[in-house]
């Protein structure tokens, strides 16, 4: 029966060896190791052998504390001790278990070599009340010739002095030792946060080069509040023999959280436990000289460095652009590259506050205005950065924080600031002026556009006019383009805007080739017209554009109404009228000879119009609308109208005449301009 028992026993020894020793093998994915600590208490094995437990570390989260502590098992005996002889528990002090599992670090020893030693980490988890001095650390070891075949060897508490915080600062990288420390502490102050960069230092004390481990950090207040430091290069980093490297860290943390001592934790994620597994945690001090930028004014150069890199940032101008019922806010940054080789554009972004008040993040954007994915040596590109704000909105000044956005070890990206632009509301750029018969060319999207008034007409309605302007678009690439997407407003007295209807263009326009577009818009009879301007802008999305010219607006070509008819201009067509004689039935037939011609100065040309001739019998008219390219063609041809005016007799309805009044109209959108009148008195009996 005890052999029975024992076979049994010797069937889970076996089967916990298996089961460590495959832990064990999982450890050589790890490249870090434990914390080389001085001794918080020890037990014999054998006649010189003994058992050290160290690095006792305790990393404190929402609801629990992470739990890490190494044993070092050192074999002084002149034969191999085998690590699965032994084990560990941890009870608290209210009596409670705690369950911990061995680590994945340095685990590849199942046995310790005579005159060696090998370190193996447990981890586990406990509440966030637990102080060290509650921790006890069992030292187990099999032993069959006892009671439940285990055997206590000793249990360490820790000291009541016990702080991880007071012990050596070195860890291990692949065996190689490494001396770890901080320093270049620097705080500065952005509105709700608090911000410090800090160094950590890693000395090569071995002999042969190691890679540093894509660690995380974190910074913990006295209080435990945990708060991530983000490292700013995520690369792997080596380091030599006798050699030092920094590592550059960012902490933010909120302006409401006082403190200006705590300890930086270094930990890695341990893929057996799934636990982040505490190495070394060390005591330091923020920098108490906390400073707050002065706002730079507009033109101002500002530099920073970025992997070792000089670069230099400078506002242009800010703009504030109409846009439906809102305005887009947009500044024109300059990132300047002060090195002699091509460098990477950096990851500028932008947040804006209006008096003070902030705009979202997420309603702020960015647009690279110069095309390219590096920055020239000695040389620059432009950006946007815009917003969007209701057209009412009241305010005297802004403020655009620009900061260079850098990828960490976290899935957040870290925002390093550069400076701090402050720019009155009568500082801001006003539109680019163009005069009569000048032109403005827009870059945009990588294309280049001009574009030059041709003319402009105003159409008379019942209680409002149409005005149209007919705009010369120029392709000034060496490719067909397409049109680019516009937008347009009639800008009135005190600010208000007229949003305008663009025609519609759907062929490319060819290289250096020129089209003509109609800009249109209503606008109430009562308001003011003097002093009209066009402002017009090319856009980068459905909703955004960055820049804008105002266009002065020429005098309107009013047409010659001396009777004639002739070269009636409805662009791109001229209309003359040769005859007209009217037939008298029962009705007034209006019999008209004309010439139509068509300019083909622009590959493109809107559509839409239509002539309307009316004739007019005292109180009476009568009307009828003809289409271009169907009811009128070109050359010589000739059409009719009939005003059914039910005549009873055409001889006393001759007597009584005094002629017919003829008006010729341009048709646009429903409205109407009078393009010439001519009186018709040769009038026929049929």
């Amino acid at each position: 029966m005890l052999l029975l028992r024992k076979s049994k026993l010797l069937f889970i020894c076996l089967t916990l060896v298996f089961m460590l020793t495959s832990i064990i093998s999982i450890g050589n994915k790890v490249e870090a190791a434990p914390v080389n600590k001085p001794t918080i208490g020890q037990v014999k094995i054998g006649t010189k052998s003994s058992i050290v437990v160290k690095n006792v570390q305790l990393i404190p989260s929402d609801d629990k504390q992470t739990l890490a502590f190494t044993i070092q098992i050192v074999n002084n005996e002149n034969k191999p001790i085998m690590f699965y002889d032994y084990w560990t528990k941890v009870k608290l002090s209210n009596g409670a278990t705690i369950p911990v599992k061995l680590a994945t670090n340095n685990a590849n020893k199942s046995e310790i070599s005579p005159k060696t030693s090998a370190e193996y980490t447990y981890v586990g988890t406990v509440n966030r009340t637990t102080k060290y001095t509650d921790v006890l650390i069992q030292l187990i070891k099999w032993d069959f010739s006892v009671a439940n075949y285990t055997r206590v060897l000793g249990t360490i508490k820790m000291p009541a002095t016990y702080t991880p915080l007071n012990n050596a600062k070195n860890i291990f990288i692949e065996g190689t030792k490494l001396w770890v420390g901080y320093k270049n502490f620097q705080s500065y102050q952005l509105e709700d946060e608090k911000r410090t960069e800090f160094d950590v230092e890693y000395t090569n004390l071995g002999y042969r080069t190691v890679t540093i481990p894509k660690y995380k950090y974190y910074f913990i207040t006295p209080d435990k509040y945990v708060y991530e430091v983000n490292p700013v290069k995520t690369e792997d980093v080596k380091i030599q023999p006798k050699a030092k490297v920094n590592i550059k860290l960012k902490l933010v943390i909120p302006t409401s959280v006082k403190v200006t001592t705590g300890s930086v934790a270094i930990v890695y994620n341990d893929e057996q436990s799934k636990l982040e597994v505490p190495l070394l945690a060390s005591q330091v001090k923020l920098a108490t000289t906390v400073t707050t930028d002065k706002a730079e004014t507009l033109g101002t150069e500002k530099g920073f460095v970025m992997d070792n890199n000089k670069y230099a940032i400078r506002l242009d101008s800010v703009q504030q652009l109409p846009l439906e019922d809102e305005n887009i806010i947009t500044s024109k940054v300059t990132v300047l590259n002060k090195s002699s080789e091509v460098l990477t554009i950096p990851d500028i972004i932008g947040v804006y506050y209006l008096d003070g008040v902030a705009i979202a993040a997420d309603k702020v954007k960015k647009t690279q205005i110069t095309s390219g994915v590096g920055i020239p040596a000695n040389g620059s590109v432009e950006l946007a950065i815009h917003t969007k704000a209701a057209y009412n909105t009241v305010y005297n000044s802004i403020k655009l924080e620009l900061s260079n956005q850098l990828k960490t070890g976290s899935e957040e990206a870290f925002k390093e600031k550069i400076t701090t632009y402050e720019v009155p509301k009568t500082s801001f750029a006003n539109f680019s002026n163009v005069a009569v018969n000048d032109s403005a060319v827009f870059n945009t999207n990588g294309k280049s556009s001009g574009y030059k008034i041709n003319s402009i007409q105003t159409y008379e309605g019942i209680n409002s006019y149409l005005y149209n302007v007919l705009l010369e678009v120029e392709n000034k690439d060496g490719r067909a383009a397409d049109l680019s997407k516009l937008v347009a407003y009639f800008k009135g007295q005190n600010e208000s805007y007229y949003p305008m209807k663009i025609s519609e263009v759907k062929d490319k326009i060819n290289p250096n080739g020129k089209i003509l577009i109609s800009l249109s818009t209503k606008i109430p009879s009562y308001s003011n017209t003097n002093a009209m301007k066009l402002v017009l802008g090319e856009l980068i999305d459905e909703n955004t554009y960055l820049s804008a010219s105002e266009f002065d607006l020429p005098s309107e070509i009013q047409p010659d109404n001396d009777g004639n008819l002739k070269n009636l201009s409805v662009y791109p067509y001229k209309l003359s009228i040769n005859a007209m004689t009217v037939d008298l039935d029962r009705n007034a037939t209006l019999n008209i000879q004309y010439d139509l011609s068509k300019s083909n100065e622009y590959d493109v040309v809107p559509d839409g119009h239509s002539i309307v001739v009316e004739l007019v019998d005292k109180d009476a008219t009568y009307s009828k609308e003809y289409k271009f390219d169907s009811d009128l063609i070109l050359g010589t041809q000739k059409q009719t109208l009939v005003a059914e005016m039910n005549i009873d007799n055409p001889n006393t309805k001759m007597l009584e005449t005094d002629g017919f009044k003829i008006n010729i109209y341009d048709q646009y959108e429903g409205y109407k301009k009078l393009l010439g009148t001519r009186m018709v008195y040769t009038i026929y009996i049929k």
